[in-house]
C-alpha cells in the first residue's frame, strides 16, 4: 500500500471514530439522565446542536448537560420544556404546519421514529424499524423520509410516514457527512469523493474527487452550490457545483485549523443562501470561535470568538440564533445576532426554570 493510502486510510479510521463519538456522545452522559450531578460536574455546559425555531418564538435543540431535547424561549432564553432521551438522536425536523417534531433515535439494534407535539412535547407517535444501525441519518424536508447510512456502510430510506419496509441500497464506503437538497429528491454524500442519489429509487446520480477525502458537506438553499471540506485543507471551504459536481472556487477560513476540526456538521448556509456560518474549532475539540463568510464571494463578514456547538439557525427576518458555552461558572448563552454582519443584538442566559438549576447545571 502506498504512503498516501496508508495515509488515508488511517485520516478516514480517525474521522469514523470522531462520527461514532459525536453520535454516541448522548448516551455516554445519559448514565445519571435526571439524577443530580455530583459538585465536580456541576457548572458544565450542556446545549447541544439547535434544531429548529418555531414560529419565531422558541428555539428547540438537542442537549447533552440533560440528554434530549430542550424547547427554549427566544424572549427570554427560558427553558420551558424538556424531552429525556438517552439515546443518540440521528436527525430531527420540526413541521411548523402541523406542530410536530420528529426525531430519529438510534436506538438498541434498530431506529425510532418519534412525533411529539411542539407545545406541549407529548409523545404523539412512535414507530421503530428494527435491524437499521445507523451511523448517519438525514430527514426529507417535509419529514416524510429518512435517509442514512448503516453500519455496515448501506444507503437505506424509511417512510416515516407509510407502512412500507425501509429500502436499501448498495454499499457506500467511507461516508462522513450527508445534506439534503431543498425540495427533499437528492441527498449529497461527502467521504470518498462527492455522491448524489436519488431519494426516488436511491439510484447514483453522480459521483467525482474520489481522489479526496471529504468530511463536511452542506447545500445552498438555492439548490445550485455545496459547500465542502477535505482532509486536503481542514480550514479550507470550496464550493461545487450541485449538478455537475464542478469545482467553483474555495477560500481558507480557518488557518489555524487542528485536527478536531474532522467533525462534520461546521458548515451552515443561511435560510436564504446569503450567508455561510463556520465553526473553528481548536486543539481542545471546543470552538475557538464562530465566521460568517458572504456566500457569494466568501469573504469574510463577520466573526465572534467562544465555545459555540453548532452553527447558527437564522428566523428569516434578519436574526440569527447561536447557542454559545459559558465561560467560568456562568450561563450557557443564546445569542440574537444580526445574520449580514454577526454583530450581537441580544445576549440571553439560558435559565432552566424546569429543573430549578440553570443551563450549565449551577444550582442556586
Amino acid at each position: 500500500m502506498s504512503g498516501l493510502s496508508t495515509t488515508r486510510l488511517a485520516m478516514k479510521r480517525i474521522i469514523a471514530a470522531a462520527i461514532l463519538s459525536t453520535s454516541l456522545m448522548t448516551a455516554i452522559k445519559a448514565a445519571g439522565d435526571q439524577s443530580p450531578a455530583p459538585e465536580s460536574q456541576l457548572c458544565t455546559t450542556w446545549a447541544g446542536p439547535a434544531f429548529a425555531i418555531l414560529d419565531r418564538v422558541s428555539l428547540i435543540y438537542h442537549g447533552t448537560r440533560y440528554p434530549g431535547v430542550t424547547l427554549v424561549s427566544l424572549s427570554t432564553g427560558t427553558i420551558s420544556g424538556r424531552i429525556p432521551i438517552s439515546k443518540p438522536i440521528l436527525s430531527a425536523t420540526v413541521l411548523s404546519t402541523k406542530g410536530q417534531l420528529i426525531l430519529a433515535i438510534a436506538g438498541d439494534g434498530g431506529i425510532n421514529i418519534d412525533r411529539y407535539d411542539t407545545t406541549t412535547l407529548q409523545l404523539l407517535e412512535s414507530r421503530t424499524f428494527a435491524g437499521l444501525e445507523a451511523t448517519l441519518a438525514i430527514f426529507t424536508p417535509n419529514g416524510a423520509n429518512l435517509v442514512g447510512v448503516t453500519r455496515s456502510d448501506r444507503l437505506f430510506k424509511i417512510d416515516t410516514v407509510g407502512s412500507a419496509a425501509p429500502a436499501m441500497a448498495a454499499t457506500v464506503t467511507g461516508i462522513s457527512s450527508l445534506a439534503m437538497s431543498p425540495k427533499g429528491d437528492i441527498v449529497y454524500l461527502a467521504g470518498d469523493g462527492i455522491l448524489t442519489i436519488g431519494l426516488d429509487n436511491l439510484a447514483e446520480i453522480k459521483s467525482a474527487w474520489r481522489e479526496r477525502y471529504f468530511i463536511d458537506v452542506d447545500v445552498n438553499p438555492n439548490g445550485h452550490t455545496l459547500a465542502m471540506r477535505s482532509t486536503d485543507n481542514l480550514g479550507e471551504v470550496s464550493y461545487y457545483d450541485a449538478a455537475t459536481l464542478a469545482f467553483i472556487k474555495s477560500s481558507i477560513v480557518d488557518a489555524a485549523a487542528s485536527p478536531t476540526a474532522l467533525a462534520a456538521s461546521l458548515l451552515h448556509f443561511s435560510r436564504d443562501g446569503s450567508a455561510l456560518y463556520y465553526i473553528q474549532r481548536r486543539s481542545n475539540g471546543r470552538s475557538a470561535g464562530l465566521v460568517e463568510l458572504n456566500a457569494d464571494s466568501m469573504a469574510v463578514r463577520g466573526s465572534l470568538n467562544g465555545d459555540f456547538f453548532a452553527p447558527p439557525l437564522d428566523d428569516g427576518q434578519g436574526t440569527a440564533w447561536a447557542l454559545r458555552g459559558a465561560t467560568g461558572s456562568g450561563h450557557d448563552e443564546l445569542l440574537a445576532v444580526d445574520n449580514q454582519s454577526l454583530s450581537i443584538k441580544r445576549n440571553l442566559p439560558i435559565l432552566d426554570r424546569v429543573n430549578a438549576v440553570d443551563a450549565t447545571g449551577c444550582q442556586h
